[in-house]
């Protein structure tokens, strides 16, 4: 029941591709090419990285890392699940490891993310816990389900998340003994 993070499979792709043209992938992708290759090729500009979110070898969603900043020491993160899969715990422990990976590897001392404002609460506990901040807001950015829509930044730090991922490993043990 263990989540992987696995390079990026073509599959995946085309998983991925068939969500935008159903406006079920997440609103940064909205209107982009509408090839299969412009899709992959914007999928893969200013990538840092982009893993496959994987299960028993099957696919389960994609995170990554974006837009990263060296000198400044800060990146964008972002996840998104398939839509069989949206609301479940499944993917928390690999996301965690590209926490890991992104905060070993690379000289970053905090991670953003955008999310809009109507699935702020999929991360309220973890604002409310502290792991993530809330940065900013950027006012009706983005036009997304029929309205013009707020995008919320959120970040976490190098320290915060070395201060709570014990924690939240022990949420994702926890939670595949219940799934077992």
């Amino acid at each position: 029941m263990t989540v992987h993070l696995v390079p990026v499979t073509p599959s995946l792709e085309q998983q991925l591709y068939q969500s935008v043209a159903s406006y079920v992938l997440p609103w940064q992708w909205m209107g982009q090419p509408n090839s299969f290759d412009g899709f992959r090729q914007s999928l893969w500009a200013r990538a840092l990285c982009n893993f496959e979110l994987q299960q028993d070898g099957k696919a389960l969603g994609l995170a990554g890392a974006y837009g990263a900043n060296f000198q400044n020491g800060t990146a964008y993160v972002h996840a998104y699940l398939l839509p069989e899969y949206q609301g479940s715990l499944y993917p928390l422990g690999a996301i965690g490891l590209m926490f890991d990976h992104l905060y070993s590897r690379y000289s970053l001392r905090k991670l953003y993310a955008e999310v809009l404002e109507t699935t702020l609460p999929v991360f309220r506990s973890a604002i409310d816990s502290g792991l993530f901040d809330i940065e900013g807001r950027l006012r009706e950015f983005v036009f997304a389900n029929g309205a013009y829509r707020d995008v919320v930044i959120i970040s976490t730090s190098r320290d915060g998340w070395i201060a709570h991922s014990e924690k939240i490993n022990e949420r994702v043990k926890r939670f595949r003994e219940i799934a077992s």
